[in-house]
C-alpha cells in the first residue's frame, strides 16, 4: 500500500500513535527520500498460520513464548509526512486492516533473488551462492531442468518459521548454483512449497517455475596500444602544471568490453575515472614536471578484471624556441630551430620585429620541407633585404611582442681567385 502527498515529502510509519514525526520508528518504505509517492510493504502471517505453527512446536500463544496475536489481528498503522522545511501533519494518517483467517489457499511466491536475472558471472567460475526470497515460510529446491518440486534434484536451506522474515518482509533460502558455463545463458528453474510446519497434504506447490538466468561470460582486457600516454612519452606543456589526458579502451569480457575503470599512482589505493562505464576510459590529471608511473584496473559487471600501466614524463617548456643555425641550402635561406616550431619572417624595415606570428598581411610563413622535420624552415634568398624571424612551439612558447627569435642579413659569397 502506499500514500501520494502534495509536494516532496519525507514519509514514516509507526505502529505506536507517537507525539510527534521524529518519535515514529520506521521510514515509510524504508526510504527517507522527499517525494510524491511512498510505498509500504508488509508480510504478516494470518492467525491460522500462527496457531498451525505454535502447536507444530508444542508451544503455546502466550508471551513466555514471544509468540501471541494482537487485536485479533486487526492493525493500525500510523503516517506523518514532512516537508524539507520541517511541517509535518500533527494529526496522523491512520491505515486500518485485517490479516483474513481462512486456510492458505495459494502456492508461494518467490519475489526477488540475490542475484538478478541476466546477471553476468565471472569468467571460469562454474559456481555462485544464491538466495532466493519467498514471500512465506517455505522448501524450495533448483533443478537445471524445468520439472516438478518433487523430481527437482537440489534442495536449498531455507527459514521455515515465521519468526524469520529478514529485513525485506521476506523468508530466505539459501543454496548454490552448480555447472555455470562460459560464454553461454545458463537457466535455472526454482520451485517451492509452503507451511513447513503443516502435514505433506495440506502444503501447496509451486506448479509454475521461478526461472533465473546467469549469463557466462569471457575474459575482460584492455586493448593493445590503447593506453595513454604511452610509455616512456614525454608529455609537454608551457605552464607550471601541464594538462595530462589518461586514457584507455576494454574489449571482450561481458557487453563487448563495457566496464568500470580505476587508476593509482601506487597500484594500492585505486579511484574511479571520470569517464567510464563503457569500452572507453578517459581521466584528466594536471601534473607538474616529473616522471610519473600510473596502474590501471578495470572491472566489468560479471566480476571479469583487467590491469594495465603506463609511466612517462612531464616536461614544462618555459623557453621560446631558439635558432641554432642559418644556411644557405641552393639559393635558399634555411634556418634550424632546437625544437618542432613554425617560423614567420618580415622584410618591412617599419615594423621590423614588431609583428604578430601568424599575421599573413605583415609576415610569411617559412615552410618545412620535410613535414617530419619541423624544426627546418625555409624561405626565399634575397640579399636586398633583412629577415626579422620569430618562432613558436607547440606550447605557444614565442619571443616578446617587440623581439625576433633572429634577424638575418643575406650576403653574396664570393669565391676568391688563386
Amino acid at each position: 500500500f502506499g500514500v501520494q502527498t502534495n509536494k516532496p515529502a519525507q514519509c514514516k510509519i509507526d505502529f505506536k500513535l507517537t507525539e510527534g514525526y521524529e518519535e515514529m520508528a520506521y521510514y515509510f518504505g524504508e526510504s527517507n527520500l522527499f517525494d510524491y509517492n511512498h510505498t509500504q510493504r508488509l508480510n504478516i502471517p494470518n492467525k491460522r498460520a500462527i496457531e498451525a505453527l505454535v502447536q507444530s512446536q508444542n508451544d503455546s500463544l502466550d508471551e513466555t513464548t514471544g509468540i501471541f496475536i494482537e487485536n485479533n489481528n486487526q492493525y493500525d498503522l500510523y503516517v506523518r509526512c514532512t516537508s524539507a522545511n520541517g511541517y509535518y501533519n500533527p494529526d496522523p494518517y491512520v491505515v486500518s486492516f485485517c490479516v483474513d483467517d481462512g486456510p492458505d489457499a495459494t502456492p508461494p511466491q518467490i519475489v526477488e533473488t540475490s542475484i538478478r536475472n541476466n546477471q553476468p558471472v565471472q569468467f571460469e567460475v562454474d559456481e555462485v551462492p544464491i538466495i532466493v526470497y519467498t514471500n512465506e515460510p517455505a522448501t524450495c529446491k533448483w533443478s537445471r531442468t524445468d520439472q516438478q518440486y518433487d523430481k527437482m534434484e537440489n534442495e536449498m536451506q531455507c527459514a521455515k518459521s515465521i519468526a524469520d522474515m529478514e529485513a525485506n518482509m521476506l523468508y530466505p533460502c539459501k543454496g548454490t548454483l552448480t555447472g555455470l558455463e562460459d560464454r553461454k545463458d545458463n537457466k535455472y528453474y526454482f520451485r517451492c512449497e509452503d507451511q513447513p510446519w503443516a502435514k505433506e497434504d495440506e502444503r501447496i506447490k509451486m506448479t509454475q517455475s521461478y526461472v533465473l538466468t546467469l549469463k557466462g561470460t569471457q575474459p575482460l582486457n584492455i586493448k593493445e596500444d590503447s593506453i595513454g600516454p604511452e610509455a616512456n612519452e614525454v608529455v609537454t606543456g608551457a605552464t607550471s602544471s601541464v594538462e595530462v589526458n589518461l586514457a584507455l579502451e576494454t574489449e571482450n569480457g561481458y557487453e563487448n568490453g563495457k566496464a568500470e575503470c580505476y587508476y593509482s599512482t601506487d597500484n594500492d589505493n585505486f579511484v574511479p575515472m571520470f569517464e567510464t562505464n563503457s569500452h572507453t576510459h578517459s581521466q584528466r590529471q594536471d601534473l607538474t614536471q616529473g616522471e610519473y608511473n600510473y596502474y590501471f584496473k578495470c572491472v566489468d559487471l560479471g566480476g571479469n578484471t583487467a590491469l594495465g600501466q603506463t609511466n612517462f614524463k612531464v616536461f614544462v617548456d618555459t623557453f621560446a624556441p631558439a635558432v641554432v643555425r642559418v644556411l644557405n641550402d641552393a639559393n635558399r635561406l634555411k634556418i634550424i630551430t632546437d625544437e618542432d616550431a613554425t617560423c614567420y619572417y618580415s622584410v618591412n624595415e617599419n615594423t621590423e620585429c614588431n609583428y604578430e606570428i601568424g599575421n599573413n598581411t605583415v609576415a610569411q610563413l617559412m615552410p618545412h620541407e620535410i613535414q617530419d622535420e619541423k624544426n627546418e624552415h625555409f624561405a626565399v634568398w634575397n640579399i636586398k633585404d633583412n629577415y626579422y624571424i620569430k618562432c613558436k612551439d607547440e606550447n605557444d612558447k614565442q619571443p616578446a611582442p617587440t623581439q625576433c627569435s633572429i634577424i638575418v642579413k643575406p650576403e653574396d659569397l664570393v669565391e676568391e681567385e688563386e
